[in-house]
């Protein structure tokens, strides 16, 4: 498995990162535990569900 490493920061209550090959794209967190959380997810398919009205 490659290491992929990440710059993570606080700012006030919330935590910013980003992956260093994506740095355009920054993900966050209430917590530390949290922001780790949003970087596991990255890159996994997301799937919206929407209803119509």
């Amino acid at each position: 498995m490659k290491r992929k490493k990440y710059v993570y920061w606080q700012d006030g209550d919330t935590w910013l990162g980003y992956l260093e090959e994506y740095s355009d794209y920054q993900t966050q967190g209430e917590s530390l535990e949290e922001l780790i959380v949003g970087f596991t997810n990255f890159g996994k398919p997301i799937t919206i569900k929407s209803s119509q009205l």
